[in-house]
């Protein structure tokens, strides 16, 4: 089997590669990449024929590049086939017994409800609520469309056709697991309060879904928009059709080339010599832009219908690039002929390991097209700078333990609490999570270009205690008098209490091991641990 196929259209393409089949009409032989629907193709890539029909600067090099570029994606997609059983109950949601009748004489299970208040869950748990009752089914039958899979549009079918239909999709059914979820990159799974559940709120079917504070995916009912992969803030979920790596790998054929997405290969217009690059405007985010812009180290062009998301997501690259370069980065609707041709090495980036996270990635990105130079800051949403008020914070930490995406980290070796703003989703559950009032602070939708943002900076710091007993370090100076101001006025009067506020863990249990054993008794021991508590707390004022 040859890799590729071009089904002739061109008449100036009359040799290919030897691993290219050059066809005049459709056979049937089976192909991985071919031009037309018409081949047995595992994968159509209409960019095809969208570049050789309005490029005037063709170039088989260019070609082989696309091809090349379906075929890696499809290397490293991460699809799996899976399987469920999927009952034969089905819901008419309108009066039509001879429609009922027909599907139980076929063997469903059918019920009519002319009227409903509302419906939830998706393909083979379908759930109507009516008169304050609920009914579960697999499908349900409406003479309208609804953003669910599992709800069919019977307007203009026969019963025959609706038959049909529902025997294909009930029993044994095959589907594709489309979306991976990594839930400890997650901003919504497992936490105290809502702070994203972005994926949910795009998602266009009922794929995406929250309960209490989880994530539920649906796979059976995923429509392959990746509407929720772009949102994301963490890479927490990712799109197994064209993967991180898929894309990273397709993306070094583009190295230095002028790149062109459309959302719409129908379109006639002279490309010149851009290439199109194959990818789904749903899945573009900031990463994969800065990304194409960095590999280019050319603006590029983008035609087509712009997503309010993806609006954003262009805005923010440009204004880092300009801010950078002086240069506008992404054209969107542009004539090709107003678009600069020249290389702008300042659009260069050195780092590309797609296995990091993604903000973290665009982070690096950006810290080295800075080259160490202050550009400023920009409006940036989704980010944020925090401030901690050290007279207050006892680096206990809790914002750090909050923090998924190691934007806040307690450092060891410092004692402090730093803080990484590149890394930073402005998601809010450090100053939530704080024990402290008025301590942790915010300020949102900005983002300063300096080579401080873009690695951790210290916020609060302390030194340690140590332990008035052994001398050991084994907690900051300010938790230990934190937790003194509330505890003294009700230990005061016990020595042995008030004299462990003060102490490591192993010396608290020691001490309190020797007052159940009547050690304390001892006046000269009492004597020593007052004398020893008096002369620190002398010191401490």
């Amino acid at each position: 089997m040859k890799e590729f196929a071009y089904l002739k259209k061109a008449d100036f393409i009359s040799k290919l590669k030897d691993n290219y089949a050059l066809l005049n009409k459709p056979c049937d032989e089976k192909f991985l990449v071919a031009n037309d629907e018409s081949l047995n193709a595992i994968i159509y890539a209409p960019e095809i024929d969208f570049y050789i029909k309005n490029t005037a600067l063709f170039s088989e090099e260019k070609l082989d590049k696309l091809y090349e570029a379906r075929a890696i994606c499809y290397d490293y997609s991460a699809e799996l086939e899976q399987y469920t059983d999927i009952k034969n109950e089905i819901c008419i949601l309108y009066d039509d017994e001879e429609l009922k009748n027909h599907l139980i004489s076929n063997g469903f299970k059918a019920v009519c409800i002319s009227e409903y208040d509302f419906f939830y869950g998706g393909v083979g748990a379908l759930f109507i609520a009516f008169s304050e009752n609920e009914l579960s089914c697999s499908y349900a039958l409406a003479k309208q469309d609804f953003d669910n899979l599992a709800i069919i549009n019977t307007q203009n079918l026969s019963k025959e056709e609706i038959t049909k239909i529902l025997e294909d999709k009930c029993g044994k059914v095959a589907y594709t697991k489309l979306i991976s979820f990594n839930d400890t990159l997650c901003q919504f799974e497992n936490r105290r309060s809502e702070h994203c559940k972005w994926c949910v709120d795009a998602c266009p079917s009922v794929a995406l879904s929250a309960d209490e504070n989880k994530i539920l995916i649906s796979d059976i009912d995923c429509i392959s928009c990746a509407k929720c992969v772009s949102v994301c803030p963490t890479n927490a979920l990712e799109f197994n059709p064209f993967t991180k790596d898929g894309f990273w790998q397709v993306s070094k054929l583009y190295e230095d080339e002028r790149i062109l997405l459309s959302d719409d290969y129908s379109k006639d217009f002279d490309i010149k010599d851009f290439l199109p690059f194959h990818i789904d405007f749903n899945l573009l985010d900031e990463l994969y832009l800065l990304h194409l812009v960095n590999i280019s180290k050319k603006p590029i062009a983008i035609n087509g219908e712009i997503p309010e998301f993806l609006a954003g997501k262009i805005t923010l690259v440009n204004d880092i690039c300009k801010a950078i370069s002086n240069h506008q980065a992404i054209y969107i609707n542009t004539n090709l002929d107003e678009i600069p041709s020249e290389t702008i090495n300042e659009f260069a980036s050195n780092e590309s390991n797609f296995r990091l996270n993604k903000r973290e990635l665009f982070g690096l990105k950006i810290s080295s097209m800075l080259q160490g130079a202050n550009k400023g800051e920009i409006k940036a949403k989704n980010y944020a700078k925090i401030s901690i008020n050290e007279s207050s914070c006892t680096l206990c930490a809790s914002c750090a333990g909050a923090c998924n995406t190691n934007a806040i980290l307690a450092d060891n070796k410092t004692n402090s609490i730093i803080f990484n703003a590149s890394l930073c989703t402005s998601c809010g559950y450090c100053v939530s999570s704080c024990a402290e009032k008025d301590t942790i602070f915010m300020q949102n939708d900005i983002l300063e270009l300096n080579p401080a943002s873009f690695t951790h900076q210290i916020l609060a710091r302390d030194e340690l205690f140590s332990c008035l007993e052994c001398g050991k370090e084994f907690a900051t100076k300010k938790s230990i008098e934190k937790i003194a101001s509330i505890l003294t006025a009700s230990f005061s009067a016990d020595i042995t209490r008030h004299y462990s506020l003060y102490c490591c863990a192993d010396c608290k249990a020691k001490i309190q091991m020797l007052k159940q054993a009547q050690v304390f008794d001892n006046v000269d021991y009492v004597g020593d641990l007052s004398a020893k508590l008096n002369s620190f707390l002398k010191d401490r004022k």
